[in-house]
């Protein structure tokens, strides 16, 4: 057992330095039989405890997957700063190229129309659990504008809301379609200021969540349940805004060919999201999951 302990020790501090040249933190792991492990020489950041057989194969395979989905099951125990732990996944494995492979394939051979609806449902319909973690006067579920590190969430989501708002040179009248609307966050603000605004999602709980508040406000303003690709407007918008979606849009060229016909001549497009530095690049762990 010993041998295994600085074996585990040796392969730890070797594969998790070799991308900085030195351990990005030092750690302690507790293993099953009570012994301490001391990854690194300086303060400890964290402390990771293998709670059984499986959480030790978990570490052993320095794969974020595989660490990821023993922590959700009970197998490993993190304690201490979260954030400096979830750091390493740089520099751990991500050589789920099948997980990756099929969320690209099963599109292409039944439909994003198929796909869609069950893939949002997935994250989405989860009883507005997501709004626990998001701020309260918007409900806004991508990331805010900050000024400074003391910025709150409602600061940064007001100053997100008006940046996209003042770019698509809206005004009282004016009609704005909001392509997954989320729980209304860009509803609220537009409508607030006399505009027209029509939301579209694919998740039932967003759509029950946000017609409450268009009844309790009455807001000028509708949300439809609608895939984009599906999606036949009955007019063309004065501004369009896509927050956090195009990325799970994929088929950028298509999408951008779609919402130009959707926007009056001279109507202006809004859009935020995410991106990848590499074919591939989103780990296998949101692939699955998210």
């Amino acid at each position: 057992m010993e041998l295994t302990h600085l074996n585990l020790r040796d392969n730890l501090v070797s594969t998790l330095a070799s991308k900085h040249g030195k351990l990005p933190f030092s750690f302690l792991v507790h293993t099953v039989d009570g012994k301490t492990i001391p990854i690194g020489d300086e303060v400890p950041a964290f402390e990771v405890f293998i709670c059984n057989q499986a959480g030790l194969k978990a570490i052993q395979s320095l794969n974020q997957l595989t660490i990821a989905e023993a922590y959700m099951l009970g197998d490993l125990n993190i304690e201490g700063d979260l954030i400096k732990a979830i750091s390493f996944q740089d520099v751990l494995s991500d050589n789920n190229l099948w997980i990756k492979t099929w969320r690209r394939v099963k599109p292409m051979l039944i439909g994003r129309k198929k796909c869609n609806p069950d893939w949002i449902a997935k994250h989405y319909d989860s009883n507005n659990l997501q709004l626990l973690a998001a701020d309260f006067d918007y409900n806004t579920y991508t990331p805010g504008h900050y000024e400074n590190d003391e910025a709150s969430l409602e600061n940064g989501a007001e100053r997100k809301l008006a940046c996209a708002f003042e770019s698509l040179n809206l005004k009282a009248g004016d009609s704005v379609l909001d392509i997954g609307c989320g729980w209304g966050g860009f509803l609220r603000y537009a409508a607030r200021r006399h505009v027209r605004i029509t939301g579209i999602t694919l998740s039932r709980n967003q759509k029950e969540y946000t017609d409450s508040l268009i009844k309790e406000n009455q807001f000028n303003a509708q949300v439809l349940y609608h895939d984009f690709f599906s999606y036949k407007p009955s007019e063309k918008y004065d501004g369009l805004v896509m927050m956090g979606v195009i990325e799970d849009l994929s088929d950028y060229s298509r999408v951008m060919k779609r919402i130009a016909n959707w926007v009056k001549p001279g109507g202006r497009v809004y859009l935020d999201f995410a991106s990848a530095k590499k074919h591939f690049g989103t780990a296998s762990f949101i692939t699955k999951y998210i």
